[in-house]
């Protein structure tokens, strides 16, 4: 019942903010002040967490009130969706593929998605990660970098772009005496993304000959925590990495342009509401170097 409760009061917050009142959502909804007033009251005490502010120049939205309104719209949003969905007896089939350097931002979207979507199918595969799969239509949409392919029956949506950041462990920056300068590194001490060339602003073009080449971040990321090697690497897959200090940033004076990525699909697909849902999610995520699109 009371995840019934939670359900319903995220609503009705959704309702107050967008209405930029109590009364004024109170009428909207057909009810009264007080009683959309004690609703709130009773969400705030079971989420532990205050939500508005309440004086008399009017209402305002907490710091955790705006994070939890961003979901509480996600929330609604998808049941919409979802009788929507009941309404035209369709059973949904979404399947996606990504480029590697995109995976992890994939795993988030599609855990947010699936929460939101209980009722959707999900197929996500390593082998369609190019535009050939979803031409193919082995796949409806595919998450890639840099330009979009231009292909006749493919729709490219621009989602926005990536801060590209190196990273070492303390260790063994302290071991090389913390550089001041990409070039003043052997490579010896690099790791690379596979087939990322070397991309450093205001530094002479050069051929690293890397310690470890992976096509696979994760691997990357544990060879960076066990002092392997300095790496370039999307902000957002090492940001847990930064906050927890087992990872620093270095050379931001010589940062590459931000990468710019996409979504590839069919047009007129089932892919659409998914673009749509990625790029609401996407534009909570600056703080972790991903500057969503406005479109």
């Amino acid at each position: 019942m009371e995840q019934a409760d939670n359900l319903a009061d995220l609503h009705l917050l959704v309702q107050v903010i967008d209405a930029g009142g109590l009364a004024a959502a109170a009428q909207t909804l057909g009810t009264t002040r007080s009683l959309v007033s004690r609703r709130l009251l009773a969400l705030e005490a079971r989420l532990g967490a205050k939500l508005l502010n309440r004086n008399t120049r009017g209402l305002s939205v907490t710091a955790t009130g705006e994070e939890v309104y961003r979901h509480a719209v996600l929330m609604c949003e998808a049941a919409q969706a979802a009788l929507h969905a009941a309404g035209s007896g369709r059973s949904g089939l979404l399947r996606v593929g990504a480029h590697a350097l995109l995976r992890p931002l994939l795993d988030q979207l599609l855990g947010a998605w699936g929460a939101a979507h209980p009722d959707e199918r999900l197929v996500s595969r390593w082998a369609d990660a190019d535009v050939a799969a979803v031409q193919g239509e082995r796949a409806d949409l595919l998450l890639d970098v840099g330009v979009p392919t231009q292909a006749s029956g493919l729709q490219p949506h621009p989602l926005g772009s990536l801060r590209l950041v190196v990273v070492a462990s303390p260790a063994l920056l302290q071991l090389l005496k913390n550089p001041t300068r990409p070039e003043l590194v052997e490579d010896r001490h690099w790791l690379a993304f596979a087939g990322a060339p070397w991309n450093l602003r205001g530094v002479a073009a050069r051929t690293l000959q890397p310690r470890l080449v992976s096509d696979h971040l994760p691997a990357l990321l544990l060879a960076a925590r066990a002092g392997m090697g300095l790496v370039q690497l999307p902000m957002y897959a090492c940001h847990d990495d930064l906050q927890a200090g087992r990872l620093q940033t270095l050379f931001e004076g010589f940062e590459a342009r931000p990468l710019p990525f996409h979504a590839s699909a069919r047009k007129a697909t089932s892919a659409d509401a998914f673009i749509e849902f990625a790029r609401r999610y996407l534009d909570g995520m600056a703080a972790q170097g991903v500057l969503a699109t406005t479109v």
